[in-house]
């Protein structure tokens, strides 16, 4: 379980006489009716000073805002409580004068009746307000004070109904004399504007009602303070959409001949996909030669690739490519055992090659499709393009003729009824 907090002590005389001799400094905040934010954030530091310099001064023991707050509101409730019952008791004790008064004149009067009569009342309305005191000898001091101070002010005056209800009463503030410093028998001295006045109730309450108005007020008992922590929110002002038009999409213009070019790259990929990987690599190999090649022708000559003593690499190529070509090719066979050997092989079936047309693979044929597609599309001109395109189609089918022819016998040949003079072989 967990440990009940301890409950601080109660104040004392003392605290309570110093308290009111610091809240007096700030009365005029403190005291103000304002309820704005700013009014309320200066109350809030005025409070928070006087509690430091409470508990730096004070030694019974640590006291918080909130508990001295709530001490000095109650300090205001109670005095106004018991200047009520006070005015009570002076107008029964006028009454109980005016009654001395008439036994004079002939009418019985027993003061000690009268006397009763005012304990009682006072016992009862103090009841009434939860205010009975513990000491029983207060009660005797208090009307004992009460007349007295009637006695010397009011004396000799005459009360109307009038009188009684433009008198003033507090709602604020602790005791009458907590206002006021006692100099002599008949003067006084308003603490808090320093003004001598005479010891008469009358104009004493008068006196704060006119120039210390923040301790008078209605006779309400019970009142609330509204505290307003943050400022209101201010209303936003609503933003009006305007209609925006959607924007139209600006698809690119695809050329025509952009379009034949990519369709002709998926042409290639798929006569490619058909042929061996060892056909196909070459191909792809004088594929791209032919394209540079004509890249080349387009441009002009560029010196920095002039290697060996001056010669370009691609010369040296067609040369060599020019020598091979250049030799005698012997097609016919001069001796019997040639021709034995070539119809052993003919008799013998061939036995047809799977291709291995794996993923792989066709992910290189695809690529090698874009990339033709790209050096293509870097042709200005329309008819250098349709030239390479005639003679790469050239290329492949050409291939694919000479791989077929390899794969069929002659007798396959016949059988099918396929020309003999479409089988060249690849140059």
């Amino acid at each position: 379980m967990e440990k009940s907090k301890k409950r601080a002590p109660n104040f004392n005389d003392q605290e309570r006489k110093f308290l009111l001799a610091l809240v007096k400094k700030y009365k005029h905040v403190i005291e103000a009716k304002g309820s704005s934010t700013s009014d309320i954030h200066k109350k809030n530091v005025v409070w928070a000073a006087i509690c430091k310099e409470y508990n730096s001064l004070c030694t019974t023991g640590p006291r918080s805002t909130a508990m001295l707050k709530h001490f000095y509101f109650n300090i205001k409730h109670r005095s106004r409580l018991e200047v009520s019952i006070r005015n009570e008791l002076n107008d029964a004790s006028l009454g109980s004068i005016s009654s001395n008064d008439a036994s004079k004149d002939g009418c019985d009067g027993n003061t000690d009746q009268i006397a009763n009569v005012l304990k009682n009342l006072k016992h009862a309305r103090m009841a009434q307000y939860e205010l009975v005191t513990e000491n029983p000898t207060q009660d005797s001091d208090i009307r004992m004070e009460s007349v007295e101070i009637n006695s010397k002010g009011n004396s000799g005056s005459d009360f109307s109904d009038d009188s009684e209800e433009d008198e003033p009463e507090l709602e604020v503030g602790t005791d009458l004399w907590a206002y006021f410093e006692k100099e002599s028998d008949r003067w006084v001295k308003c603490s808090l504007c320093g003004q001598r006045l005479k010891q008469d109730i009358d104009k004493l309450y008068k006196h704060l009602k006119e120039g210390h108005s923040v301790v008078t007020g209605n006779k309400d008992e019970n009142y609330t303070e509204v505290i307003y922590l943050e400022d209101p929110i201010e209303s936003q002002e609503e933003r009006v959409l305007k209609e925006v038009q959607p924007k139209g999409l600006k698809r690119p213009r695809n050329d025509a001949s952009e379009v034949e070019i990519s369709d002709f790259g998926l042409y290639i990929t798929s006569l490619l996909k058909d042929l061996p990987r060892n056909v196909c690599a070459q191909l792809q190999l004088n594929i791209v030669d032919l394209i540079v090649k004509a890249k080349l022708e387009e441009t002009g000559p560029d010196n920095s690739m002039e290697v060996d003593r001056g010669k370009d690499p691609i010369e040296n190529e067609n040369q060599q490519n020019t020598k091979t070509t250049n030799q005698p090719e012997n097609l016919e066979i001069s001796t019997e055992s040639q021709k034995e050997m070539h119809k052993k092989t003919n008799t013998i079936p061939k036995k047809r090659t799977k291709l291995k047309n794996d993923a792989a693979h066709e992910n290189i044929i695809e690529n090698f499709g874009k990339y033709v597609v790209c050096l293509l599309k870097t042709f200005p001109r329309t008819d250098t393009n349709t030239k390479l395109q005639k003679d790469i189609v050239d290329l492949i089918m050409t291939a694919r003729l000479q791989t077929m022819k390899n794969r069929l016998t002659d007798g396959t040949i016949d059988k099918l009824g396929i020309r003999r003079d479409l089988f060249v072989e690849i140059k």
